[in-house]
């Protein structure tokens, strides 16, 4: 099994690497989800809520089911994509919430936070700009080269920042000694 099909939902149109279309990739929280993990309290609260009391964005459940869609009357299937720092133990109650506001998806990548915290890597838990750029970057090599990635993030955690290193790395605008220099 490769990295892709460990991510990939098994009737996404990914999975065709002459696939040309548009991705709509989305960062869960604070995006999709109104999460409040700032405190402790709300961190607690959102790793224990239940699906049907996890509380949308306004608006973004019928934003991400007509992304899907597609203009066209019959449905065009794009493919929506999401990248979260929660951790992978929340999977299961998102994929729900996912499905009561149905939200079709055809990947979900999850922070690994429990194997940071077995291997005392502490600093990693609130780190998301490496985790997210190196998803983003696995993702580029991965998926089929012409699809069009439509990127959708928000300002908590510098989605607007890591979204801009990750288009001028494909873009090929930053060499290898510019990135170097943002991360060391």
């Amino acid at each position: 099994m490769s990295r892709l099909d460990d991510i990939l939902e098994p009737t996404s149109k990914l999975k065709d690497n002459n696939y040309s279309g548009p991705l709509f990739l989305w960062d869960i929280d604070k995006t999709y989800l109104n999460t409040k993990f700032e405190s402790f309290g709300g961190l607690i609260k959102t790793a224990l809520e239940r699906a049907h009391h996890k509380e949308n964005i306004a608006g973004t459940a019928v934003l991400l089911k007509q992304l899907h869609h597609g203009p066209q009357e019959k449905s065009q299937s794009n493919p929506l994509f999401f990248i979260s720092a929660s951790p992978r133990q929340m999977r299961k109650v998102i994929q729900q919430k996912m499905q009561l506001d149905g939200v079709h998806w055809d990947g979900i990548i999850f922070k690994d936070n429990l194997k940071n915290l077995y291997h005392g890597k502490l600093r990693k838990l609130k780190e998301q700009m490496g985790f997210k750029l190196s998803e983003l970057l696995w993702l580029r090599i991965l998926l089929p080269t012409h699809c069009k990635m439509y990127l959708f993030g928000d300002d908590f955690e510098n989605d607007a920042a890591i979204y801009m290193l990750f288009s001028d790395i494909c873009s090929k605008v930053l060499n290898k000694e510019d990135i170097k220099s943002i991360f060391i």
